[in-house]
């Protein structure tokens, strides 16, 4: 599956506008189902991709959503393994359930529970947490309840806004998608996992702030009609991949501060728990 296919298998109106569908899966194998909009996805992926334990045995999603990400892990677990994506949403849930029907996923289960208040029996090996606690006002509980299900030496990965986050996409967005804070930096978040026993292990930015406007303008542009025709940008669709392409090639993770968004893989120490 390409990225972001899972999300299409629910989708009467894929996110691809090309019709028949026949044609829109052809199409999206071919560079992607994300559309422009969605390019921050693949900022994302990009970046934390690289720390997630595939291997790991039971894998824990935290604000899972209709699971964009969950699926995308679920694709590359290794036998026998196997992720549970957590959201407090019931709307969210039952879309990812539909997923995990059409897509005849195995290995991947979803619970509709509060971060905040966890009641999980299970222990995991890890736990991802992608845009989860900007929106969280006790993001320390958070972190705690977190813990409380990881093993000891259990892997969290983080994916979180930072400061330069509101600034680049309007601090009307932030507040439409209901961000509590601004961002975090790594110092920051740095001495909130370290207060709740983790210690990070590596980090690295993403979503530089040009390629990060690239992303922004780009709807904008395709969108704008050509003078005196009836046409817009629109029509170009196939100008998307390009888009995408040129957008990644301008956004390679890393230690730039000048970005919106930054993931760190930490480790639970020991068998501390609070």
């Amino acid at each position: 599956m390409a990225f972001g296919e899972a999300q299409f298998l629910a989708s009467d109106q894929p996110t691809i506008p090309i019709k028949p569908h026949i044609v829109a899966r052809l199409y999206g194998r071919a560079i992607g189902y994300a559309g422009v909009y969605a390019f921050y996805y693949y900022f994302k992926w990009a970046s934390i991709r690289q720390f997630i334990n595939f291997h790991a045995r039971n894998t824990l999603e935290v604000g899972a959503g209709t699971g964009v990400f969950t699926f995308e892990v679920a694709k590359q677990l290794a036998k026998n393994a196997k992720i549970v994506g957590l959201d407090l949403n019931e709307h969210c849930i039952e879309i990812a359930n539909e997923i995990v029907r059409k897509g005849n996923f195995k290995n991947v289960e979803f619970i509709q529970e509060d971060l905040r208040s966890l009641q999980l029996r299970d222990k995991f090996d890890q736990v991802l947490a992608f845009d989860v606690l900007e929106h969280i006002d006790d993001d320390m509980l958070a972190l705690t309840a977190i813990n409380t299900v990881l093993e000891p030496n259990g892997l969290l990965i983080v994916s979180v806004p930072t400061p330069l986050f509101p600034k680049c996409f309007g601090k009307a967005w932030a507040q439409a998608i209901e961000h509590v804070r601004d961002g975090y930096s790594i110092e920051e978040l740095r001495n909130k996992l370290e207060d709740r026993g983790f210690r990070i292990l590596r980090y690295n930015y993403y979503g530089k702030y040009c390629a990060s406007r690239f992303f922004v303008l780009s709807p904008k542009i395709l969108y704008l009609r050509i003078p005196y025709t009836r046409f817009s940008l629109q029509r170009m669709e196939w100008f998307l991949p390009i888009l995408r392409y040129l957008a990644l090639f301008f956004d390679k993770p890393s230690t730039d501060k000048r970005s919106v968004g930054l993931a760190v893989m930490a480790q639970k120490v020991g068998d501390t728990t609070y």
